[in-house]
């Protein structure tokens, strides 16, 4: 009998590396001792080209061959090998890709904010034959120096240089706010607990106010309240969302500062509350020269608004006055005149001329101050002469 050997096929694999990456695979089969593959194109996308090629070689076994097989050539395998693309770079050239870097320069408020216009710089170091300054990177628009106006939160730019043996690039990032807090508030009078209407800053009220500040910052936010009270020295204010005056007159001056360090306009405040009506007093003169001719005696109705002294605005002298006497000339009884405002601290609202042993008493129907506290009647009572 005759034996006849079958040939049994081979698959050969080439694995093509550049720049340290997995590239390609090809593959051929055969029966015999060899076969043959394409080679793959160059790589051109920046994963498999070093920072410093400039242009591809060839593959070769290995990345610093000196001689090898170019791209979407035909090359023969004897079995399975690895291959690694080789590059023209900028050290074998005789030339270096040019670097940059980028500074800042403007006004500096706090926590690293800057206050005003910000110049960004950039600097570079080799030959350059395009360039860029851009808030996007890659920019060749041929700029060196930018000046940014507008406020931001947060703001990065970017620096590109590039010559034939590569490219560079350098960035920077800040935050601008140049803009002033702005800081409002309301006054709103309280009486036992609920809401009763507007209040109004140096008006008296005869309600609690209530007081509330406002401060808005749309860019670095507020850093703090302050209040003074002479524009000089400051303080920290935590009560700025709500705050409850009592009684008294508070007189001060509001401010806000962001987190930049820039500071709002003063806003004055005065806030007045009366709570005390007007207190009563009678004033009576033996011998009262304004009185009419011949005359003896004088009495008034008299009104003081103490502390925290909204006023007086009304003093209502309806009363009547009745008098026993000893003597000729004098009447019955009598009766007030109503005035509002008028001589009513240092005038006398009356005048006897009786003769001597005489007495009176009168009554006085009230006074209101202006914040709305009222007094009512008062009674003065057993003035002889």
């Amino acid at each position: 009998a005759k034996w006849t050997k079958t040939s049994s096929s081979k698959t050969y694999t080439a694995t093509f590396y550049s720049n340290g990456r997995s590239y390609s695979t090809k593959s051929c089969t055969t029966t015999g001792s060899s076969c043959s593959i394409t080679t793959p194109s160059a790589p051109t996308s920046s994963t498999y080209k070093p920072n410093n090629a400039t242009s591809f070689k060839w593959w070769g076994t290995s990345s610093t061959a000196t001689s090898g097989t170019g791209a979407n050539r035909s090359l023969t395998l004897t079995g399975s090998r690895t291959y690694y693309a080789v590059w023209q770079t900028s050290s074998s050239s005789g030339g270096s890709k040019p670097s940059c870097a980028l500074t800042l320069s403007g006004k500096k408020g706090n926590n690293n904010w800057y206050t005003g216009n910000v110049t960004v710089n950039m600097s570079t170091s080799g030959t350059v034959t395009s360039k860029g300054l851009a808030t996007s990177s890659n920019s060749t628009n041929g700029k060196t120096s930018v000046t940014h106006t507008s406020d931001t939160k947060s703001v990065t730019y970017y620096g590109y240089v590039k010559n034939s043996a590569g490219s560079s690039s350098c960035s920077i990032t800040f935050k601008k706010d140049s803009t002033r807090p702005t800081l409002t508030y309301t006054l709103r009078r309280i009486y036992y607990g609920q809401d009763v209407g507007q209040a109004y800053s140096n008006q008296y009220t005869n309600n609690q106010i209530k007081r509330t500040l406002n401060g808005s910052d749309t860019t670095s936010g507020i850093y703090q309240y302050q209040y003074s009270y002479n524009q000089s020295t400051w303080y920290q204010e935590t009560n700025y969302s709500y705050y409850l005056m009592n009684e008294g007159v508070d007189d001060t001056y509001y401010r806000v500062i962001d987190n930049a360090g820039n500071i709002s306009t003063v806003q004055h405040i005065i806030m007045k509350v009366d709570w005390t009506p007007p207190a009563f007093r009678c004033s009576f003169n033996a011998n009262k020269s304004d009185c009419q001719p011949n005359s003896h005696v004088g009495g008034a109705c008299n009104y003081t608004d103490d502390y925290p002294g909204s006023g007086i605005s009304y003093i209502n002298r309806s009363g009547t006055y009745t008098y026993n006497y000893s003597g000729a000339g004098c009447g019955n009884s009598g009766t007030y005149r109503t005035e509002v405002k008028s001589n009513w601290d240092t005038g006398f609202d009356f005048c006897f001329w009786c003769g001597s042993s005489s007495q009176v008493n009168w009554t006085c129907d009230g006074a209101c101050d202006n914040a709305g506290n009222c007094t009512g009647t008062g009674y003065c009572g057993n003035y002889s002469w």
